[in-house]
Parts: C-alpha cells; structure tokens; sequence
C-alpha cells in the first residue's frame, strides 16, 4: 500500500530537515500517533496520556517549540521519551485549523543534541500547514461520506415517500443550510412540496405555511423552475431580491418573513427522470456554500433521487396490492345460525404487503364455509396470487361440493394443473347444517400447512384444533390425500381462524405468540361471561390490541370470528 498523506508529511520533513524522526500527533483525551518516519521511538497508532507526550506543548501553543537538548529542560527531563534517551534534540509546531482549533503537532527530533535554525523552523511550519491541510480535507471528506452514509440508510428504512423527504430535509438542515424544502414530481409532472424543515424550530411552522403556498405562487422563472428544466443546479447569492422576484400571492409574504440571503434549487435524478428537487436557503450571517460543498449537494440530491425513485415505485405497488387484496376482502356474509366478523390489517411496514386472505360462504345452499390463507411473498404477486388462489377455491366448492380435505387436494391439483406456481397456506373449515342428537354443531376442518383455529368453549376454555398429522401447504405435493379433522361443538362457543401475523412478530417466536392468543381469547371470554357473549366484530378489535398493538405489526394479518350462536335458524 502507498503512504498516506501524513507519512508523506513525516518522511519529507526527515528529509528536508535531515533529522533522525519525525511524527504527526493528534491530540484528544490522549496523544495517538498518527504518521511517523525515520527511526521513530513508537509506531503508528500507539499513544499515550497527554502528561507523558513531548507534543502536548506544542499542540497547545500558538507557535513551534525548540529544544535543543531536552535532558537540560526541567519541564521535559522527566517525560518518558526522554528519560529513555528517545528524544533530546526536538522541534515541534502545532496543528491548527481554520476555526481555531488545535488538532495536534508535527514534530522532528533527535537522540543527540541539536541547534535548531530560523529555515528549519519556516520549513516546518510550512510543512504543519500541509499536514493540517490535510486533517481538514479528510475531516470534511469523513463528514461527507457521514452524510451520505445517514442519507441513503434513512431513505432506504422509510416507510414510504413522505416519511423519507421528512428524514431528507433534517440531514440537510442544519448541516448545509438555514431551511429547506422537498418537492417532488408525479408522473403528470406536477410538483408537491412535500417536506420543509428550518434549524429555527420557532420558524418551522412558517417554513410549513410556505411550502403549501409556493408551488401556487411560482413562476416559470423561479429557481426551482430553471433546475428542473435544466437538470442543473440554480444558485442565487445576491439576496432576498432575485430570491422573491419570481414568487407572488401569499407565497411572497411569507418568503418576506423568511427572508433568505441565498438560495440552492438543485433537481433530484434518478436515471434520466427527474424526481423532484431539494430547496436549500441560507439566511443573513449563513456563509456561502463552498466551491466543494455545492458538488456534494447535487451528488447528495442524486443520491437521494434514486432512492425516492425506489421508494415511490413501491409505494404504488403497495397501493395496487392493497386495493386488490381489500376488494377481494369485503365483509363477510353472515350464514344461518353464526355471527360472523373479520378483520385485515396491513403491515407497518412498507415492504410488507402480503397475500393473507379470508372468505365465507355457503356451500350447496346449506353448509357453512370459512377459510383463512396466506400465500408467500410480500408484494404485488403475493396479492394476486392470493387472488387467484382464493378464486379457484371458491369456485371449486361450489362447483363440486368437496368437503374440507378432498376441496384441499382438488385445489392442490388444480393449482399445479394451471401452472399457478404459488406457496400457500390455508385452513377449510365447515360446518354441517344438521345438528348431533345432543345438539352440537358438527364441525369439519383440513389444514394446509397453516396455524391451528382456536375453539373457544361456552366455558370460556380455548382449544387448538389440530388434524390427525401435520399437512403440507399449497403448491408442493399435489395429488397427496390429505386429512381432515372433525369436531362437535356446542352452540355458544366461538372460533377463530388466523394468519401469523397475528402471533409471530421479530421479538416473539411462534410458541409463545400462540399461548398469548390463547391467554387472551380466554381472559376476554371469561370477562365477557363466556363466547356467547361477546360481539364477534368487538372481539376482533380486542384481540388485534392486545396481540399486535397500533403501528407494530410487521406482517399484515387476516382474522375471521364465528360465533355459533343459540338459535341456528335464519336471522
């Protein structure tokens, strides 16, 4: 590997000076090595307390230090360096920045004696400015790349659009300017101020008020109008004047108060489509952008360009999802003798739009059908292959009248007959019109690789119910028979048909998710007075609370509630 810039600093201070070592030391909480040459006594990267080094001094005066012979400083025998013989002859200058501040020393040194000379200290000097020079660059370039690191994580991690120019606008401000505002392109090329964001929290409201006002006040002229159309950054530094001359209506008052000595209008891109644009004012007293940080704007804009971009394509997704999964999802019908409810929620998260499903109807004009799914994925094919699958379900138990397990397999079949290549779970159940001598309603379920429905009894006790063995999901072994379980449940009890994302949640595993529904269901039961008691659409929203609480799913979840009420004729 090549030297870094600081041990090109060292070596040609060896070289100019011809001095037996020299180091770049910074200095913090401790003294750290940061380049050295020569025959150094320590190697880069060690360091030690601020008592114990030679440059602490030198860092922290406003000119060199010259020492021709350590051993004869009472201030410097005693320093570790020196009593070990490492260093007696020693010329130091301090590294400071800009601003003031005091980074460290650059120093060159000897085991012998030495007079210093006026050039050697012009030389070194000139050579400490280098070496500064060199911590601010690095400085700038490690808060630059700081920058577009956070960037492009809180672009990435939003939920959606708005959240992420949110996000943008408080990277921006302070950090390179007094306010900003986000506006963003449709695909009818109209443009919406999105976000808005002011370091000055008790002008925020004002940034806000600004932002709905401008895009109606702007004209052709306008910075951000010429960025747009040019791809380029616009940058007007000569006040508010040339800044509100392309602004009218209200939107002018308010730019009046904000009052603005700068502004930056730079197009956001990704690809050859433009996006949108960031809106960056400086106020009275803000410096001038420099010649550097106006590049690594328009690259940041970039940047973030592509990501909204992203972010975007997936929100509409999302939107074409969720409109097809929510109108396949409608309210359920309420057969003879059950009070029935159901509940879809999406996921918090963007990314997780999925395939859960529900559906209830009649079979042959008497039995009963209830069924809950979910077909893999976390897309727009995930809500259309949810689709499809429900579809063919539906239609095959009209069709042919299966019962549970034999409508699974001819699903299984059919699905695999069609090419539909879609994974999915899903429970069957139905129950029989006619009553058990003793009253019950019979009750019959097949179970495709999915969670177990839970059978509330009229004695509040809450039951798993489980197929003789566990089944294969949808899509991976059609033509297997598949079996069924059968129940007689007593009129007053409730059951419940699922999907994970009701129980399964990143800091939750399954087993423990599934005894928490059963706590819950119980405990909601008793307090009720038993299932029968409880209004099924009360109970749903009880048991999203308690299961998922508000803005923590991470998976959407699909919830059907049957009561089977005490009189089993018509409603």
């Amino acid at each position: 590997m090549g030297a870094t810039p600081l041990q090109r600093v060292a070596h040609l201070a060896v070289e100019v000076l011809g001095a037996e070592a020299a180091q770049v030391s910074l200095l913090a909480e401790v003294e750290t090595i940061a380049a050295v040459d020569g025959t150094p006594y320590a190697p880069v990267g060690s360091s030690c307390s601020l008592e114990d080094a030679l440059c602490t001094a030198t860092a922290a005066g406003a000119g060199p230090v010259i020492v021709t012979d350590a051993r004869q400083d009472d201030a410097l025998r005693q320093l570790p360096a020196v009593a070990a013989g490492h260093v007696r002859s020693y010329l130091g200058a301090p590294l400071v920045d800009d601003c003031g501040r005091h980074l460290g020393a650059l120093c060159v040194y000897g085991a012998e004696p030495r007079d210093w000379q006026d050039a050697d200290v012009r030389v070194l000097r000139a050579m400490a400015d280098t070496a500064t020079a060199t911590l601010e660059a690095a400085a700038v370039a490690a808060q630059r790349f700081a920058l577009f690191a956070s960037v492009s994580e809180d672009l990435a991690s939003a939920a959606d659009v708005r959240q992420a120019v949110g996000r943008l606008t408080r990277r921006l401000v302070p950090a390179l300017g007094s306010w900003c505002l986000i506006t963003l392109a449709d695909q009818q090329e109209n443009l919406q101020d999105l976000a808005s964001w002011h370091a000055d929290p008790a002008r925020r409201e004002t940034v806000a008020q600004y932002a709905r006002l401008r895009q109606a006040g702007l004209g052709r002229e306008s910075i951000l109008h010429r960025a747009l159309r040019s791809g380029r950054p616009v940058i007007v530094r000569d006040g508010l004047d040339s800044v509100i001359a392309t602004v009218t209506g209200e939107a002018r008052t308010v730019l009046n108060q904000l009052a603005p000595r700068a502004a930056y209008a730079l197009p956001m891109r990704a690809g050859e489509l433009t996006v949108g644009a960031i809106s960056l004012f400086l106020e009275a007293g803000e410096p001038d952008l420099t010649d550097d940080d106006v590049p690594t704007l328009a690259e940041l804009a970039d940047r973030a360009g592509v990501l909204l971009e992203s972010t975007r394509i997936h929100d509409r997704q999302r939107e074409i999802a969720e409109t097809l999964q929510r109108s396949l999802l409608s309210e359920p019908v309420q057969p003879p003798g059950t009070r029935v409810a159901a509940r879809y929620v999406a996921a918090a998260e963007a990314a997780q739009v999925g395939g859960d499903w529900y559906d209830v109807f009649v079979q042959d004009g008497e039995r009963c059908m209830f069924v809950i799914g979910d077909v893999m994925g976390h897309d727009t094919l995930a809500a259309a292959g949810m689709s499809q699958v429900r579809t063919l379900l539906r239609g095959i138990a009209h069709t042919t009248g299966l019962p549970p397990a034999r409508l699974l397999d001819q699903l299984d079949t059919t699905m695999a007959a069609l090419d539909t290549r879609t994974i999915a779970t899903a429970v069957v159940m139905c129950l029989d019109p006619s009553p058990t001598p003793s009253g019950r309603v019979t009750v019959r379920w097949a179970n495709a690789g999915h969670l177990p429905p839970m059978l509330i009894e009229p004695d509040s006790r809450v039951h798993e119910l489980h197929c003789a063995s566990p089944e294969l999901v949808l899509g991976l072994a059609p033509g297997d028979d598949r079996c069924e379980g059968v129940a007689e449940v007593p009129r007053g009890s409730t059951l419940i048909l699922y999907t994970d994302g009701l129980v399964e949640r990143r800091d939750r595993d399954l087993p423990h998710g599934l005894a928490a529904l059963r706590a819950l269901l119980a405990d909601l039961a008793e307090r009720a007075g038993g299932p029968a008691h409880l209004d099924p659409r009360r109970l749903l929203d009880d048991v999203l609370a308690g299961m998922v609480p508000e803005g923590s799913g991470q998976d959407d979840i699909a919830v059907l509630a049957v009561t089977l009420h005490d009189d089993p004729g018509p409603r």
